[in-house]
């Protein structure tokens, strides 16, 4: 959490589905942290457990690579985010 508040602190964030809050660039994948390189550790290995699940183990090792576009978000009393979606995503979740 300090490291997101840290990034807060110092860059204006971005305006997208976010109703007040602070919401990052989408690169909170980049960021070099310990706690976001276990994060994206763990998106990679459920991502595919998924594709196992939902494929077979062949099918989901053959599906190459795919892009994780990760960011962050703080709302406070009052703030929210608006009804939305991720076009161009076949999977999103939220942490």
């Amino acid at each position: 959490m300090s490291l997101i508040l840290a990034k807060r602190a110092h860059t204006p964030g971005v305006k997208m589905s976010n109703t007040g809050g602070w919401q990052s660039e989408k690169e909170l994948q980049t960021w070099e942290s310990p706690a976001v390189t276990q994060l994206i550790e763990k998106i990679n290995t459920v991502v595919l457990l998924i594709l196992t699940e939902r494929l077979g183990e062949d099918e989901a090792n053959n599906v190459g690579n795919w892009h994780i576009a990760a960011w962050a978000n703080i709302n406070e009393r009052g703030d929210y985010n608006t009804l939305h979606n991720h076009s161009g995503a076949f999977l999103s979740g939220v942490y």
